[in-house]
């Protein structure tokens, strides 16, 4: 898409959509009158409670501590009347299901490397676990793939749930990585999390996905009818 500031008066414009999943919308973008590139993440357009906001505020303070290098470092939560608006500094690379859509990505990368870059996901997210809980938000649209040194960096540590501003419904890309009890109305856990990290896991080990269908309700019939592989 062309050049445009995603929402007046921000601090940020927008360069190219990435992705629109339920409840968000993922850019490519940087700082106004700079080139620091940034990935911008706009959450729907549901007006903040002060609860919510006090939250989203609370988990932002948080997140600060969370020196890891694999965790995207959050640049600037905006609040607008459309919705709260993430800024996250990342290193430059592409989001994990457009990585996994080239094939030629996956032909060279040994399972010792990908295991490798597995095992820095999940000292991320058990440095989550520890210091501000429950994620809720691991799979291959929350997860870039740095260049050059293949690290998975997650982006967002789950602030969308934490914030109220729940997925309303999923997108093929997402569905297969999200628990049961998570798909039918529960609240994310370490459980969870354990679930999407495993479910990730599968697919970045065996190329293939560990739920299937032609569309988001046809993954969660299988998810819930089948035996987990």
């Amino acid at each position: 898409m062309e050049s445009h500031v995603i929402i007046p008066h921000s601090n940020f414009i927008a360069e190219r959509r990435i992705k629109t999943l339920p409840g968000e919308t993922l850019f490519e973008g940087k700082v106004r009158d700079s080139n620091e590139h940034v990935v911008l993440k706009l959450l729907g357009k549901t007006a903040l409670t002060p609860h919510q906001k006090n939250r989203i505020e609370s988990v932002i303070k948080q997140s600060k501590f969370c020196k890891h290098t694999a965790l995207a470092e959050i640049d600037k939560l905006e609040l607008h009347d459309s919705g709260a608006l993430l800024a996250f500094k990342l290193p430059p690379g592409e989001f994990l299901f457009e990585f996994l859509a080239k094939k030629e990505n996956l032909d060279l990368l040994t399972i010792k490397q990908r295991l490798h870059m597995l095992k820095g996901l999940s000292e991320a997210i058990s440095y989550l676990h520890e210091k501000m809980g429950a994620i809720g938000a691991i799979h291959p649209a929350n997860i870039v793939v740095a260049n050059n040194t293949n690290r998975l960096v997650l982006v967002d540590s789950g602030l969308s749930f934490r914030s109220g501003l729940a997925i309303n419904g999923f997108s093929p890309v997402t569905t297969p990585f999200f628990a049961p009890e998570i798909i039918t109305g529960g609240a994310p856990t370490v459980a969870s999390d354990l679930f999407s990290f495993a479910a990730l896991s599968y697919l970045f080990l065996t190329d293939q996905r560990p739920f299937s269908g032609e569309n988001s309700n046809s993954i969660v019939a299988s998810m819930l009818s089948y035996k987990t592989p």
